[in-house]
């Protein structure tokens, strides 16, 4: 039941926050919505999806696209529940309703094909090290553009200074989070000052090392809350690599606007 969530600083206009597939789909009853746009698709079996008064079948390929805090309940009809679902973000969010004026959209399985092939693309680059995040909003503005029926240089990657520097601080990140990593470290082990690095990291990805790292590690706590459900809050903070509960749950609802606990109830 692979689920990823987008762990880089948000910087572009249309991007996904997270997707899944393959999804063991729970039951699920949101009286105050969900914050973001969602998107839901059948893969296997059936389920009922109720909102704004009106309650949809979702059979095999079906797809449902929600409003943010818009209220609804799902859950399964029958056997197992399989689905695929994938949320939106982007610093032109606001935009968003635009694009999609319905509050909740029905999409019949002949014509979610590309959009299950889109969604299994955004969670393949969320799962990259480092992530393009180019590619990934390009991915995301696709999506937005399917959904709302309306029917576009030279990476930074390829830039000397990305290649010396960022990418493999990017690659430590990955592999050492959960340790006691600081911005520092990082700057050391590539042989640079932390402001140099910090300045780099801004330059190309429009945030410090710090701040990176730290959203980094949510992002991580994000799938641990939502895929080791048995594992206790304090836990999982120093599995992300934080070694005080209060500031992992501090650091949580300033990314995030919720706590480990809420995120994990949403």
């Amino acid at each position: 039941m692979p689920i990823f969530f987008r762990n880089t600083p948000l910087q572009e206009p249309f991007t996904l926050d997270s997707a899944g597939f393959d999804w063991h789909q729970e039951p699920w009853d949101r009286p105050e919505g969900y914050p973001l746009y969602h998107y839901l698709q059948t893969e296997q079996g059936c389920g009922s999806f109720a909102a704004c008064g009106r309650t949809y079948l979702l059979t095999e390929g079906d797809g449902l696209l929600i409003a943010p805090f818009v209220p609804h309940s799902y859950h399964a009809e029958g056997a197992d529940w399989i689905t695929t679902f994938v949320t939106f973000t982007g610093t032109l969010s606001d935009t968003f309703p635009s694009l999609i004026q319905d509050k909740v959209r029905f999409f019949p399985s002949s014509d979610t094909g590309t959009i299950r092939e889109l969604i299994r693309k955004g969670a393949d680059l969320m799962a990259a090290s480092p992530v393009d995040t180019a590619a990934l909003s390009v991915t995301g503005y696709h999506l937005m553009l399917l959904l709302s029926d309306k029917n576009g240089g030279n990476s930074a990657k390829d830039h000397p200074l990305y290649q010396s520097y960022i990418t493999p601080a990017l690659q430590l990140i990955a592999v050492h989070f959960n340790e006691e990593l600081t911005a520092s470290q990082i700057a050391a082990s590539l042989h640079v000052s932390q402001q140099y690095l910090s300045r780099l990291f801004l330059r190309f990805l429009g945030c410090s090392v710090y701040e990176y790292l730290t959203f980094y590690r949510i992002s991580r706590a994000k799938e641990l809350l939502l895929t080791n459900r048995q594992l206790q809050i304090q836990v999982i903070g120093q599995r992300v690599g934080f070694a005080d509960a209060s500031h992992f749950t501090s650091m949580f609802r300033k990314l995030t606007g919720m706590t480990p606990r809420q995120f994990r109830m949403q």
